[in-house]
């Protein structure tokens, strides 16, 4: 499927317009989130209740649902792997950044002005040398936080250096 391509997955629109048009609409006012989606799942539950649009043998929608997992294929044994793989160069803090400079991270000063791997998912920025082994892993920069710090692999050269924390 191709992101924000919703003219490709018509299908799948339709279907959240109708529930939007259906259950959502008039947009009501509730005490409590989790009450109110308990209510929703109810109401989508009683609506599986009804016939298929598309189906001519008069089956209801809960029936053919169930019939689903019998077309499905195992999953496969090996875990998908969703995070990207790239690499960054590291200037003489032993820093990078990412986002088209955006967010910067540290990576160790025992790696100044080298080339790091990185493992990047939606939530951890995991920088490892070239063998792949784990330097360190960082929470993911969002919106207006720029800079991530992990000041353990730095400790031994500001215990030498104390002055040297201000160029950090």
């Amino acid at each position: 499927m191709n992101p924000e391509s919703g003219w490709e997955k018509g299908n799948v629109e339709n279907k959240v317009g109708y529930l939007r048009r259906n259950e959502l609409v008039p947009v009501s006012e509730f005490p409590s989130l989790p009450e109110e989606n308990r209510l929703l799942l109810d109401r989508c539950d009683q609506d599986m209740q009804r016939e298929h649009y598309d189906d001519h043998t008069g089956k209801i929608i809960q029936e053919l649902f169930e019939t689903d997992p019998e077309a499905l294929l195992p999953l496969p044994c090996v875990p998908f792997d969703t995070a990207l793989y790239t690499s960054a160069v590291t200037d003489k803090y032993g820093k990078f950044t990412l986002d088209n400079g955006k967010h910067r991270y540290s990576a160790s000063p025992a790696f100044c002005e080298t080339t790091v791997m990185l493992r990047l998912t939606s939530s951890t920025v995991t920088v490892m040398d070239s063998d792949m082994h784990e330097i360190v892993t960082h929470k993911r920069l969002y919106g207006g936080e720029h800079e991530r710090m992990d000041w353990i692999p730095y400790l031994k050269y500001i215990a030498r250096k104390p002055r040297s924390l201000r160029n950090r």
